[in-house]
Parts: structure tokens; C-alpha cells; sequence
């Protein structure tokens, strides 16, 4: 079989190599998202996160493509002159996307038009053509397709359920998978001594909670994770789910008459109402989203943009009026305290407090670059935090003052088998919380006689 890639979809890791007749592996690159061997093993392609933006190198150094859209599934042709890449917009998952090359001194083709669908890539063995599964929409089931560095498409096979290409041989066989990928989400209501399952359509994905620990917000995904999804409503009671409209689910608003959503393609901010109402969304052009929240007035929201490759924090009133900037460039991923004067924000690899009438950044006690922060205790005096592992979360209460760490509660999937760590959120008071996990499981086939 040809060098096949490893990387991940979301997360920046440190590539290593290992040998297979065993030993402790050595470090390569740190911040990788994607790799491939050229055919002769003595060089590597890969996926580089840089700030808020993503780069080919081949070889490691050299930087032949670099973009803010998101990059996946690099592949070296079998004569090692091109690399196969998919091209994805930013926040989509890995879902839509074009498939495009670039050759050693940088110059790009993009070979076919955007698909709603895009995983899954590998050369034929003459290089001649690169194969890829694609679905034209949203919902439809992908297929095999192959096409020529000159752009030229055709269908090679299409299969009863969803299919991603792995891999083609030397000798033409292709390694195909067929996957079963969801996601659960799962609450503990305040007041209740057991967890209760209150996945909705299969792939629930939890966005924000709130602050009673009755209520949660949610996004459901759709099949494939073609469009950015939907974003629900729903009791931790397990009653049914009131669907809010479209977007990822993202913060509910304190007074709990609004959610706030994100929608891609392009993106920008809604406001949906949890009761009567009509959908808003918010000025904001030229931006492209990443998270979002409330100020605790919930006539404010706070989220992390991109615009002309510098990251920063926006603040926004949702009755109208252009999005200001607060704090350096640079920081990301805000939470504002209860009284609303001060941010909790990332720079860099630390965790950060930002005054919201200006100062510089100073450092949060007790709170680690590995936390992923969750929300303020109703005193503004302590940060809950997850640290998550492989398979499990762990709940910590953090006191500012002191920076002591105190554990709350871990969560995670009874079951384990193909389970990714959790995401969570919990109330104030930290009693109830709610998470969801994505399980991605697949059936391997080898198949011959396609052509």
C-alpha cells in the first residue's frame, strides 16, 4: 500500500516518528494538523497551523501554499511533484470543500468546484488521477469520483451507504471505510442523582447551558456535517426539542430569551428567540466567527473574528451597531465575568483577564494553558474548568484569588469504544452540567476491480 496520511481534523498536534522495530518515538514538528511520506519515504508534506492560518509545506520548511481556510487529507503523487489537498472554508467542519494541488515551487490548481461533502482523497497508482469520495449536496450519500490534473471528473463507483476513501494500493486496490459517526449528549439536571441521555436526532452537539441547569442549547448536526446545522432547545428533563433555527448553537443569552448562533457561508452572527419572535442577525461584514457569548445585561455579546488575518475580540449590542474591538490583537475565545468588566480570554498559550474599559491582559491565577474554561462562578471569585483527556472530562472550580483547584465532577462515555473527549458546560454553581461526545466508529473493505 502507498504512505498513507495521519493527522487530525481539529487539533494541532506534535508529529513524531517512530521506529516500527520499536523504540521511544522522536519529535519532528510541533502544530501539525496533516502529514504524508513522499513514495520514497525521505520526505514529508504537512498541514501547519500558524496563528489563524493554515500552510503546506513540502518539505517541512518550505511553505508552498498558505491560506485562513482550513486545509486537510494532504497527499504526495506517486512521482512526489504534487500534493492533493482538500480546501475547506473556515468552520466547516472538513465537510464542504474543493479539491485543488500545488506542486514544490508553489503553483496551485484548484480541480474541481466546491462539493457539499469533501473526505477522503488518494492518488491513483500512475498519478495520472486523483480519487476522492464527494456528495454534490447536503444529505447525499458520498461516491467515489476521479479526476485529472487538468480538472476532467468522473464518477468511478457509488455504494449503498456512506463510503470515505482511505487509500489506493500499488496494485490498484482501494481501501475504502464505511463509517457510523454521531454525537450524544448527555445532562445532569439539577436536583438529580443520575445522568439522563438526551441525544435528539444522533448528532447532538452541546453549545451552552443554562444558568438553572434546566435548560440546554444545542446545535444537531446534519449527516455528513454538510451545512453548519441547527440549533435546538431543549429541558434536561428529557422533554422534546424545540428546534430554534438554522446555525451552531453558541451561548444562551442570561435572560434566556435569546440563543445566539453562528452561521457559515458567510459567516455572521443571528440571534434566535427561544419564544415569539423573529431571527436577527448581527452587522458584522467582512468578519469571519469563531466563538461567541453573552455580557450578563444580555443587551451585549462577546466573540473572538478574524478579518484581514488578525484574530481579536469583538464586543456588539444586539439592538444594533457595527461590532468595537476590545483589548491587543490576538486574543480569543471570551467569557465575561458577572458584573461584565472583565473577559476571560486566550493569548497565545495562556489563559488571560481583559479589562473591558482597557488595560493590558494580566495573567489568570490557577487557571492552565491545557483548560478548556467553561463558565464563571455567580460571585465572579472563581472559573470552572474542563481538563479533557482521551475519553473524559475533568470538572475543576478554580478560585481566582488563590488559584486553588478544586475538583468538582468528571464525566465521559460508559461506553468507550470509538468516544473522542467531551465537551461541557455547567451551571454557576457547578450541580448540573450537561456534555456531548462524538463516537466515530467504521467498517473496513478492501476492494477490488474498480477502474
Amino acid at each position: 500500500m502507498t504512505h498513507g496520511p495521519f493527522g487530525g481534523a481539529y487539533f494541532a498536534t506534535t508529529l513524531a516518528r517512530v521506529p516500527l522495530g520499536g523504540g521511544a518515538p522522536r519529535e519532528i514538528l510541533d502544530l501539525v494538523l496533516w502529514a504524508d511520506w513522499t513514495p520514497d519515504g525521505s520526505e514529508l508534506a504537512v498541514v501547519k497551523r500558524d496563528g489563524g492560518k493554515q500552510r503546506i509545506e513540502f518539505p517541512i520548511g518550505k511553505v508552498v501554499y498558505e491560506t485562513s481556510d482550513e486545509l486537510s487529507h494532504v497527499r504526495v503523487s506517486p512521482r512526489g511533484d504534487w500534493l492533493a489537498f482538500e480546501d475547506h472554508e473556515p468552520n466547516a467542519f472538513l465537510s464542504g470543500g474543493a479539491l485543488a494541488v500545488v506542486d514544490r515551487s508553489g503553483r496551485r490548481r484548484v480541480l474541481t468546484k466546491d462539493w457539499a461533502d469533501l473526505y477522503g482523497i488518494a492518488w491513483r497508482p500512475d498519478g495520472a488521477e486523483v480519487w476522492f469520495t464527494a456528495a454534490r449536496k447536503s444529505g447525499e450519500l458520498k461516491a467515489l469520483y476521479a479526476v485529472t490534473l487538468e480538472g476532467k471528473e468522473r464518477l468511478v463507483a457509488r455504494m449503498l451507504g456512506q463510503i470515505d476513501l482511505m487509500d489506493i494500493g500499488h496494485d490498484g486496490r482501494v481501501l475504502l471505510t464505511h463509517p457510523s459517526f454521531g454525537s450524544e449528549l448527555v445532562a445532569l439536571p439539577p436536583g438529580a442523582s443520575a445522568e439522563r441521555d438526551i441525544t435528539w436526532l444522533g448528532l447532538s452537539r452541546v453549545g451552552d447551558l443554562s444558568a438553572s441547569g434546566d435548560l440546554v442549547l444545542f446545535t444537531e448536526l446534519p449527516e455528513g456535517g454538510a451545512t453548519g446545522g441547527f440549533t435546538y432547545l431543549r429541558k434536561t428533563d428529557g422533554s422534546p426539542a424545540v428546534r430554534l433555527g438554522e446555525g451552531q448553537a453558541l451561548a444562551l443569552s442570561p435572560d434566556g430569551k435569546w440563543a445566539l448562533a453562528l452561521r457559515l457561508s458567510p459567516s455572521r452572527l443571528v440571534l434566535l428567540p427561544t419564544g415569539v419572535g423573529e431571527a436577527k442577525t448581527l452587522p458584522g461584514s467582512g468578519l469571519t466567527h469563531f466563538s461567541g457569548s453573552w455580557f450578563p445585561d444580555s443587551k451585549r455579546v462577546v466573540f473572538m473574528a478574524e478579518s484581514a488575518g488578525e484574530e481579536r475580540l469583538y464586543e456588539q449590542a444586539i439592538d444594533g451597531g457595527e461590532p468595537r474591538t476590545i483589548g491587543a490583537p490576538g486574543l480569543g475565545f471570551p467569557r465575561a465575568s458577572p458584573d461584565g468588566r472583565v473577559l476571560l480570554a486566550r493569548r497565545q498559550d495562556a489563559w488571560v483577564l481583559v479589562a473591558v474599559d482597557g488595560g493590558g491582559p494580566r495573567t489568570c491565577p490557577g487557571v492552565e494553558p491545557e483548560d478548556a474554561p467553561l463558565t464563571w462562578s455567580a460571585d465572579g471569585r472563581s472559573l470552572y474548568v474542563a481538563r479533557r483527556e482521551r475519553l473524559t472530562a475533568t470538572i475543576f472550580r478554580v478560585d481566582l484569588g488563590t488559584g486553588r483547584r478544586t475538583r468538582v465532577s468528571e464525566v465521559g462515555a460508559r461506553d468507550p469504544a470509538g468516544v473522542d473527549s467531551p465537551e461541557v458546560s455547567v451551571t454557576p454553581d457547578g450541580r448540573a452540567y450537561a456534555y456531548s461526545y462524538f463516537r466515530n466508529l467504521a467498517d473496513l473493505y478492501l476492494v477490488d476491480g474498480l477502474k
